[in-house]
């Protein structure tokens, strides 16, 4: 029996990157855990803007994106909730805690649209894959980038 013996090239190996997260992505994480300690633990609005509960230090810009969107997620969940829906085959209702908190979150940021939709999206969508399923994942990507592509329409027309 022949050995057969097989010379590869060496070829050059991808380099991991070293934060493969958003500038901001910290930032919308512990957003989401504040905003998850309302819906689920029933704390306090002012409990959790104290931010007391976070041990790492956090920069003027990342304590004032965290409190913009604990904030007005707060403010406008009903609303919030209605646009989802409105997008939605599936009642709001039905959906786990986690999968709620981050399509509030995500549709609150690209309806603000202080950043770019597809980071958003693509931001929230990491969440939702570190917090629930792939299968959400799917469901909170077809959710906001329906969000995304309607308000992207609207615009062209200079309806909104």
């Amino acid at each position: 029996m022949k050995k057969i013996i097989i010379r590869l090239k060496a070829r050059p190996r991808l380099q991991k990157k070293t934060n493969s997260h958003h500038p901001n992505f910290n930032a919308r994480e512990i957003a989401f855990q504040g905003i998850f300690q309302i819906e689920v633990g029933g704390h306090q609005l002012q409990n959790i803007l104290d931010l007391k509960w976070i041990h790492s230090k956090l920069g003027e810009e990342e304590l004032y994106l965290i409190k913009d969107i604990i904030e007005g997620v707060t403010e406008l969940e009903n609303d919030l909730d209605s646009v989802i829906q409105s997008y939605s085959k599936k009642d709001i209702r039905t959906l786990s805690n986690v999968v709620k908190c981050i399509l509030r979150m995500g549709t609150y940021e690209i309806l603000k649209a202080e950043f770019p939709a597809p980071i958003i999206i693509d931001t929230y969508c990491t969440l939702t894959r570190k917090y629930d399923s792939d299968q959400a994942v799917k469901f909170v990507n077809a959710i906001l980038d329906k969000i995304y592509q309607h308000l992207k329409d609207l615009q062209k027309e200079n309806l909104l």
